[in-house]
């Protein structure tokens, strides 16, 4: 073996696997992987409750305060790799599907300037980054994703403040369809149902096709339950992990969600028209996906429609780590996990970060 790449050999090793954190308004989870044959097994895993006003909006507010915990978390568990790896909420990330033609120059300032023209963004006040998605017969299809610098800002310094070493900051889409997603030969759409948003995104064999964000989650079910009942909103939200999606006439709880059924429905029927191939497949992710009734629903909603439940145990060994019915809270972070298993992973996907020191 050439010293060389013994040398570059024992410095991976010290720095993979990396740690997953997946950091929320109102929790935090942290994913390390071990690999082992077959699929990699669950090394670390830990959830914690945040106390308001740490996050808002998605937006770090007390950076001291977070660090902290960062830091207690650390040293308590005993957690010798400092490497660490984040993603961004889809609500604070602009996407966009851009076609170059194949005689472009400059790549990158053709991508920008048609970027541009899509997205109502002055592209100096964020940081991007984007894929090959398809190469047609005269111009190539790029995946482009930006997001604010002052935020990503935020994320690189309280790492810093930490101790942490943040090697990738990533999109939880792509961290979700990572950990979710068997293959992607046939398209598919992962419906992550939140608190308080939802995003939906389309995945094929050629990577990210569509990806919306919706202003409505588990919380407005808890509003709207208050509201019918008459009951403050502690109330509600008890009867609804009583009775689940059953607490809720159907015809409000689809009213709720109409604008993501008439999108799923949209950009269906666009990609069968562009692709000649149906869509038929939704992945359920999110803690509101868990909802008791609420899969039984969706399927009498979408009849001629697959509709699953994601299941991240079909890539990672639970290990005696996780119990199953909590291991869709931590999606996001097992995705990003399986990305900082070794180099060659760490390599794959979006990196937002990639111009942070320029």
């Amino acid at each position: 073996m050439p010293i060389f790449d013994l040398i570059r050999g024992k410095i991976f090793n010290g720095k993979f696997p990396m740690v997953a954190l997946d950091l929320a308004e109102t929790s935090l989870e942290l994913i390390q992987l071990a690999p082992k044959p077959g699929k990699p097994k669950i090394a670390f895993a830990y959830r914690q409750e945040l106390k308001p006003g740490l996050i808002k909006n998605c937006q770090i507010i007390d950076s001291a305060g977070l660090a902290g915990i960062l830091k207690e978390i650390w040293q308590a568990n005993k957690l010798k790799n400092k490497n660490c790896l984040l993603s961004l909420p889809d609500k604070i990330v602009y996407f966009a599907n851009l076609k170059i033609a194949d005689k472009t120059g400059d790549l990158q300032a053709a991508i920008m300037a048609k970027a541009g023209e899509i997205l109502p963004l002055d592209l100096s006040d964020y940081f991007f980054d984007y894929r090959l998605v398809e190469t047609g017969k005269n111009s190539q299809e790029f995946f482009f994703i930006a997001a604010e610098k002052k935020i990503i800002r935020q994320y690189f310094d309280l790492c810093q403040a930490a101790g942490l070493n943040l090697a990738v900051l990533d999109f939880e889409s792509a961290c979700l369809a990572r950990s979710l997603l068997k293959d992607n030969k046939e398209p598919c759409f992962v419906l992550d149902l939140g608190g308080y948003s939802t995003d939906l995104f389309l995945v094929d064999c050629q990577g990210f096709r569509y990806q919306v964000n919706f202003a409505v989650g588990g919380s407005v079910l808890d509003k709207k339950i208050a509201e019918t009942l008459q009951i403050n909103l502690k109330q509600a939200e008890k009867i609804k992990k009583q009775k689940g999606a059953a607490a809720i006439e159907d015809s409000v709880l689809f009213s709720i969600f109409e604008p993501v059924f008439l999108e799923i429905q949209k950009i269906a029927a666009d990609y069968e028209n562009k692709n000649k191939q149906p869509v038929k497949k939704i992945i359920l992710a999110g803690g509101t996906s868990l909802l008791k009734g609420l899969l039984k629903k969706l399927r009498q909603k979408f009849l001629s429609w697959q509709i699953e439940l994601g299941d991240p145990a079909q890539k990672v060994d639970l290990a005696g780590k996780l119990k199953s019915k909590d291991i869709i809270l931590y999606s996001n972070a097992i995705g990003l996990a399986l990305r900082g298993l070794d180099k060659d992973s760490l390599a794959q996907g979006i990196n937002l970060l990639k111009d942070i020191n320029k």
